[in-house]
């Protein structure tokens, strides 16, 4: 045990997820098969679990206590928040006594209301399966009765509402367009998904032309719009997979981390320390102490500098080398200023942390033994932004726009010298500037990362720039020597303030951008081309209304919002011209190439749907926040595939 908890902060983790049953805490067994922990032979199970976390807060470690299940090994059937065996009242019972247990105990400062809770239901009005109602009502019942010290964490559901792209059990949040979490202590409540990829579950997604590119919008569909909508944060509570073995996994965990970090939400746990869960493996290796090296590097890419936690000579415990409590800079709210207090945000909390794992305890008496998550956060937690915008008047040309790159920290590798960059766009005119078309060029080498921005042929679209302001949200990672345009004719420009390449040990990451929107992968992009005049706005309307049926219609129009050489965007508008409120739609667009606030239907490769937030649309009401980028010739517009209303 001391081995695993050294390593874990020696590598930068600072916060466990742990799993454990209902009736380790009803029980109490004797646990068995510890192995080489003599330390902990004869100790109750409970008292193993003490002895873990007194020896993880020694470390600066912080704990969440993860309700996997009510019984021994029964966390992939018991899919509700209660049972037939343990009824809602002994669920609440048993968080009484966690409680009593450790409300006064400084590093245990979240708890999971439980795991992956995928037979529920959400916002249906059935008190029996709404898992919306239940976490509200565990989490109050926590915070009024002594546990108001607590970070509530709620999982998602699986299917409800539906979920039209396949989300992974504890992933679905869309619920929360229409009804968010109603807790009491709203700043303690931390929505905290649950998302994989191909080498756990096989999903049409996965075999997409454009994967791992269309994993953005999905992550924003099933989970990424939470911070903007609510005010919360979203933490993930499980993520992670075969890095080395399966290709296709590291394409989809790398795209996550390049998600996260464009996001601003990289706070997270990663599954996980064992290395015996048997469709992700674990940080560690079969022999429990060689660690995974391609892990440790993309954790510490998603956190280089997790916060730090030390006691000082008076028993506090005091953050990022303070020798006094206090709050680090620039975090929402304090989680640890002294060994009395403990969390009041997630902003200080989680960052960078492992997970042990197990079901400590199990009613047969087993110790630590099972699965659980690994963590790794950022210092701060300051909610991030949605996915793209679009929409409205649009720029013709650049006027009054000028781009500068500025360069944040840079290292030295055997493929060449990387850089991370900022691009500032500056719009001095006096109406706002759409789908502003950018250039990056890289002598030398190639685009690694983006973010903010979207591609479209050579070009890159950064969505909207309000008149008289400077956007500074869009950036990228390259390797070679970059310089930056707009591609509507401005000149080049070279990083300002370049700093002298190194070469460190874990090379830095973007820390978090200014209002960032969800970010995708070029390819390298090519020197731009004078661009063309943009056409008239194109207003093709669409007589039939699909599936509808009568009072249930719909107007459609494309304009085109900016055009270059090559290629250029368009933004659509769709408008309820009948008599009832439309609760689902989707459109026929041929030849996009990138799009947002439009969602991949599986029904036509041209076909998509709306946003689960752009519904209900009442009579008279219209929707103007999608859009799409095109190669070649404009497209001449588009069509209603299907329409439900009320």
């Amino acid at each position: 045990m001391a081995s695993l908890l050294d390593f874990t902060q020696r590598n930068g983790f600072n916060f466990l997820r742990i799993p454990f049953h209902l009736e380790l805490f009803t029980q109490n067994k004797s646990p068995h098969g510890l192995g080489p922990n003599s330390d902990l032979n004869g100790l109750s199970a409970l008292q193993v679990l003490d002895k873990v976390i007194n020896e993880a807060g020694k470390r600066g470690i912080f704990i969440m206590l993860d309700l996997h299940s009510f019984t021994p090994d029964n966390f992939m059937t018991e899919n509700m928040w209660y049972s037939s065996q343990y009824p809602e009242s002994a669920v609440l019972s048993m968080w009484d006594r966690v409680i009593q247990r450790y409300a006064n105990t400084w590093n245990v400062v979240a708890l999971d209301l439980k795991n992956e809770p995928y037979g529920t239901t959400w916002n249906t009005n059935n008190p029996a399966t709404d898992w919306n109602t239940a976490a509200a009502r565990i989490a109050n019942y926590i915070h009024n009765n002594g546990g108001s010290k607590f970070l509530i964490m709620v999982e998602g559901t699986s299917s409800s509402p539906p979920c039209a792209d396949a989300c992974f059990w504890g992933e679905n949040f869309q619920g929360v367009h229409q009804a968010p979490v109603a807790v009491t202590l709203k700043k303690k409540l931390v929505y905290s998904p649950h998302t994989y990829g191909p080498g756990v579950s096989a999903q049409a997604y996965f075999s997409a032309g454009n994967y791992p590119l269309n994993m953005n919008s999905i992550w924003e569909t099933h989970f990424g719009f939470l911070p903007t909508k609510t005010g919360n944060a979203i933490v993930l509570g499980e993520w992670g997979g075969k890095y080395d073995e399966q290709p296709r996994t590291k394409m989809w965990m790398d795209q996550l981390v390049a998600y996260l970090i464009a996001k601003g939400a990289t706070d997270q746990f990663f599954w996980c320390l064992n290395p015996n869960s048997g469709d992700t493996g674990g940080i560690l290796l079969e022999d429990w102490s060689t660690p995974v090296a391609s892990k440790l590097a993309i954790t510490k890419r998603l956190v280089p500098n997790p916060t730090t936690v030390t006691r000082n000579s008076n028993g506090q415990y005091c953050i990022n080398g303070a020798t006094t409590p206090s709050a680090p800079t620039g975090v929402v709210a304090s989680v640890v200023s002294a060994v009395s207090s403990a969390a009041s945000s997630v902003a200080s909390a989680i960052t960078g942390a492992v997970t042990t794992g197990s079901n400590t305890g199990t009613g047969t008496g087993s110790g630590t033994g099972s699965v659980t998550g690994t963590a790794t956060g950022s210092a701060t937690s300051t909610p991030g932004g949605g996915g793209g915008g679009g929409g409205g008047a649009a720029s013709s040309s650049c006027t009054g726009l000028s781009a500068t790159l500025t360069q944040r920290s840079s290292w030295t590798d055997g493929a060449g010298v990387h850089g991370i960059y900022d691009i500032n766009i500056q719009n001095a005119g006096s109406s706002e500037a759409k789908n502003v078309p950018v250039n990056v060029r890289i002598s030398g080498g190639s685009v690694e990362q983006i973010w903010n921005m979207v591609q479209s042929g050579s070009n890159y679209i950064v969505a909207s720039i309000g008149a008289g302001k400077t956007y500074s949200g869009a950036g990228f990672i390259s390797v070679g020597t970059p310089s930056v345009s707009l591609a509507c004719g401005s000149t080049p420009t070279t990083p300002t303030n370049p700093t002298t390449p190194t070469t460190p040990t874990n090379p830095t990451t973007p820390t978090t951008p200014t209002n960032p929107t969800t970010p995708t992968n070029p390819t390298t992009p090519t020197t731009p081309t004078t661009p063309t005049t943009p056409t008239n706005p194109t207003t093709p309307t669409n007589p039939t209304q699909p599936g509808g049926g009568a009072g249930c219609s719909v107007g459609i129009s494309f304009a085109s919002s900016n055009m270059w050489n090559g290629g250029g965007a368009m933004t659509i508008t769709i408008s309820n011209t009948g008599t009832r409120t439309i609760t689902n739609l989707s459109v026929k667009v041929a030849g996009a190439s990138s799009t947002w606030n439009l969602l991949t239907s599986s029904a036509a490769a041209d076909e998509y749907g709306l946003p689960t937030w752009a519904f209900p649309l009442p009579r008279g009401q219209k929707f103007s926040s999608a859009g799409f980028t095109y190669s070649g010739a404009q497209p001449s517009g588009g069509s209603v595939a299907d329409i439900k209303c009320e």
